[in-house]
C-alpha cells in the first residue's frame, strides 16, 4: 500500500480487522454484557485499539520504518492518585475539581503523569495539549520546539512545561479527545500520539489533521474501552 496514496477508506478497514474482538468488547460493554472478570480483557483492548492507531500512522508517513510512534491515554479523575502527584500546578491544588491521569501505553512502557484541569471559566489558564485538547474538545498538535501557551499560563508554569518537554525523546505530540458518541464534546480523556518527527510525520499540519481524522472511529472504540475499566475499578 502506498503511503503517498491512500485514503481512510483503505486504512480504516485494515486495521479494524487487527482489532476485532476489541471492537466485540466494546460491544458487548455497551449491551450491559461485560462485569470485572472481563477486566483484564478490556485492558488488553485498549492496548490493541493504541497499537493499531499506531498502525494507522505508519501506514499514513513516509519512510514509516525510520518513524517512531507511542500511544498513550489518559482519563479524567477527580483526585490524583497518592503516588502521581500533579505537574505543572498553577492554583492550590484544592481548587481543582479534575485532574486528566496517564493510565496506559500500547507498548506496557512509559511512565505515568497527572495534569490539572482548568474549569471552563478559566480555559485561559489550560495547559498545552492534552489539558486543552480535553478542555475544548479538539484535536490539539505540540511540536516541542514550538510550545503555544494560553495568555494566562505564568513564566515559570511554561519554562517548566518547555523543560519538560525538552528532555522527551519525542519531537511532536497530537492529542485527540475521547467521547462516547460521535460529534460529542464531552470528553472523558484524551488520547495521545507521540513521535520522533514534527506534526507527527514531518509532512505538515494538513497531513497531521488527515492522521486525526482518520484515527477518529478508533478513539470511540478506544473511549468505551476506557469507560468500562473506570466503571470497574
Amino acid at each position: 500500500m502506498s503511503s503517498q496514496n491512500v485514503s481512510k477508506e483503505e486504512i480504516i478497514p485494515e486495521i479494524l480487522d487487527k482489532v476485532g474482538k476489541s471492537i466485540a468488547t466494546a460491544y458487548a460493554y455497551a449491551r450491559g454484557a461485560l462485569n470485572r472478570h472481563d477486566l483484564e480483557e478490556i485492558q488488553g483492548g485498549t492496548k490493541k485499539v493504541m497499537g493499531a492507531m499506531a498502525d494507522v500512522v505508519r501506514l499514513i508517513a513516509p519512510n514509516s520504518d525510520q518513524l517512531n510512534i507511542n500511544v498513550n491515554f489518559m482519563l479524567k479523575v477527580p483526585e490524583p492518585p497518592s503516588d502521581v502527584p500533579p505537574e505543572f500546578m498553577i492554583h492550590k491544588k484544592e481548587s481543582y475539581s479534575s485532574f486528566l491521569l496517564l493510565i496506559r501505553y500500547d507498548n506496557g512502557n512509559g511512565f505515568r503523569i497527572c495534569l490539572p484541569l482548568e474549569s471552563s471559566t478559566k480555559t485561559n489558564y489550560s495547559l498545552p495539549n492534552a489539558p486543552a485538547c480535553f478542555a475544548e474538545g479538539e484535536p490539539k498538535l505540540l511540536n516541542k520546539n514550538k510550545i503555544k501557551f494560553q495568555n494566562k499560563v505564568p513564566k515559570d508554569v511554561q519554562e517548566q512545561v518547555r523543560k519538560f518537554f525538552s528532555e522527551s525523546k519525542y519531537e511532536s505530540v497530537l492529542s485527540l479527545p475521547l467521547c462516547l458518541a460521535q460529534g460529542s464534546n464531552e470528553s472523558i480523556g484524551v488520547v495521545n500520539i507521540e513521535s520522533n518527527r514534527i506534526d507527527i510525520i514531518g509532512n505538515g499540519s494538513k497531513q497531521t489533521l488527515r492522521i486525526a481524522n482518520s484515527l477518529a472511529p478508533l478513539c470511540l472504540i478506544l473511549a468505551t474501552l476506557a469507560e468500562a475499566e473506570r466503571k470497574m475499578l
